[in-house]
């Protein structure tokens, strides 16, 4: 049995890895301890902050002897503020580091001795397209930023260099605004007071949201103006959000003012409801894709799109594979009518089934056909659900292209498929550079 320590302990140690959100271990007589802002191969001094009997974690105070791949965050804010984890760690170190994550846990969770390659990587600032802050208080003063760390007290912030100029322009007038009109924010201990969150999509022009806790949006005219002279082109839309939680948009969103034409993504005519998912970073996003479709290359068979958001894979693969016919499968009524005007535009519209129905349900309801037959899945950070994976078994597609946002559930989905299919191909993306996140590609064949 370990021996357990208490909080407020100081040791120093080196740190012997990596955990599995970027944070270095010591150990302390084979008990682990989890430091933020740690690197492999340092010597640290940690205070024990929280213990458990078998863990704990710990807070760096100094580094003794730092590693060579220790660099100085750019962003001021990076002590504080909870978005990014390894701003701290040289980027090609991160890299690995995300490529020994994927490894490790295809190792533990589905038993594979497997060679991952590096992560394919584009611009590792600046690549967002979306902003999601919440409202605070600094005084009297209405803020916007990001929640520190395990909490939800927000850190006032000006910029956020993974966003462009245009994140910084839009927290600065939405916070003029605020101010300018004694705006109340919200209290989720008491629940009373408007300002919930500013939302922001920005593509060819930038999509606002403001979230409020009521049924309509304070001074929108005020806003309107300051946009129109500010930004010029813009999308203005409000949604009410009155329940508690951490949900951050409300079950609708309206349209207030400004520009609602098509914006171009990946060569097709776009129109997004605020409610529906669109990767954070474009660049990879479209190399992740293009990759996709190089797996189908020569592929004449069906295809079907499980978790397909607003099908923007879905149609592009159709422009390239005019032999296939596809079914694009997604739960969100908006993301669905989305798609479908996006196809319609690209031509697609009688090549691709668009179908509003939980992936399970769907799965539950297929008809199992001797046709060749692909499939693809995208699925949330929860995996894939049981019921899916055993009508996956039974359907026995040629190919399943599993698009991966978290190792652990990629591995454990990998196993309960190796019956039938094995790996014939995997290949990360770094989606979110100066976070432990990463996409993966696996091309399960039988």
């Amino acid at each position: 049995m370990l021996e357990r320590h208490r909080g407020g302990e100081e040791h120093i140690a080196e740190v012997i890895d990596f955990g599995m959100n970027g944070e270095g271990i010591i150990k302390l007589d084979n008990y682990p301890v989890f430091v933020n802002n740690a690197i492999k191969g340092e010597k640290v001094k940690v205070r024990l902050t929280y213990t458990k009997k078998d863990y704990a974690f710990g807070e760096l105070l100094e580094i003794i002897e730092p590693s060579p791949d220790r660099v100085k965050p750019i962003c001021p804010y990076y002590a504080k503020c909870g978005g990014c984890d390894m701003q701290h760690i040289a980027y090609e170190k991160q890299l690995e580091i995300k490529r020994l994550h994927i490894e490790r846990t295809l190792k533990k969770n589905a038993g594979l001795e497997i060679s991952v390659p590096t992560p394919i990587s584009k611009n590792q600032w600046k690549y967002r397209n979306k902003l999601a802050l919440p409202f605070g208080k600094r005084g009297d003063r209405v803020v916007l930023g990001f929640y520190e760390k395990q909490t939800h007290k927000v850190v006032p912030m000006k910029f956020c260099p993974l966003h462009d100029e245009w994140a910084s322009n839009i927290i600065r007038i939405v916070s003029e605004w605020a101010n300018e009109n004694n705006i109340s924010v919200y209290d989720e201990i008491a629940l009373d007071g408007f300002l919930r969150h500013l939302v922001v999509r920005k593509l060819d022009r930038a999509e606002i949201v403001i979230v409020g806790n009521g049924d309509k949006l304070e001074y929108s005219t005020e806003l309107v103006l300051k946009l129109k002279k500010e930004l010029g082109n813009y999308t203005l839309y409000f949604s009410p959000n009155t329940e508690r939680g951490n949900v951050i948009l409300g079950n609708t969103v309206g349209y207030i003012s400004g520009d609602t034409s098509p914006q171009d993504i990946l060569g097709l005519k776009v129109s997004l409801s605020p409610l529906s998912f669109l990767q954070v970073n474009l660049d990879v996003m479209n190399e992740l894709y293009n990759d996709v479709a190089k797996q189908l290359d020569g592929y004449d068979g069906d295809i079907i799109e499980l978790f397909s958001g607003v099908g923007i894979l879905t149609s592009s693969l159709a422009k390239r594979m005019p032999k296939s016919t596809f079914k694009a499968v997604e739960i969100v009524p908006e993301a669905v009518e989305d798609a479908k005007v996006i196809a319609k535009k690209a031509g697609l519209g009688d090549r691709i089934e668009f179908i509003c129905e939980d992936a399970g349900k769907y799965m539950e309801d297929l008809s199992i056909s001797q046709k060749k037959k692909a499939l693809i899945v995208d699925p949330p950070r929860k995996g894939i659900d049981s019921n899916v994976i055993e009508k996956t078994l039974l359907a026995r597609f040629d190919k399943i292209i599993y698009v991966s946002c978290n190792p652990a559930t990629l591995g454990r989905d990998i196993k309960l498929l190796q019956d039938i299919y094995k790996v014939a191909y995997i290949q990360p993306y770094d989606m979110f550079p100066q976070t432990m996140h990463v996409e993966t590609l696996v091309v399960l064949e039988k």
